[in-house]
């Protein structure tokens, strides 16, 4: 009975977009973003395979992962509303 008509497609399709979006992409970003600034690590950090990044490269490598996390977002969200 309460799962009839276009409102609950809607509402499953914006609830899926903002908490997994929040879920799967921001939250782990910002939270690796903020143990990475809050570390004390001066030396270079061992990621991504062989290569290895320095702190300040790391950070910025992690900011513009959350703003191409936030663009993938907002084109989502405007696929969603046409």
């Amino acid at each position: 009975m309460f799962y009839n008509g276009e409102a609950t497609t809607t509402l499953l399709g914006w609830g899926g977009i903002i908490f997994t979006s929040i879920i799967a992409f921001l939250a782990p970003l910002v939270l690796a973003l903020h143990a990475t600034q809050k570390s004390d690590w001066v030396a270079l950090i061992p990621i991504y395979g062989k290569l290895e990044f320095t702190k300040s490269k790391h950070i910025k490598i992690l900011y513009g992962l959350l703003i191409f996390s936030i663009f993938s977002i907002i084109l989502a969200v405007i696929g969603e509303l046409t």
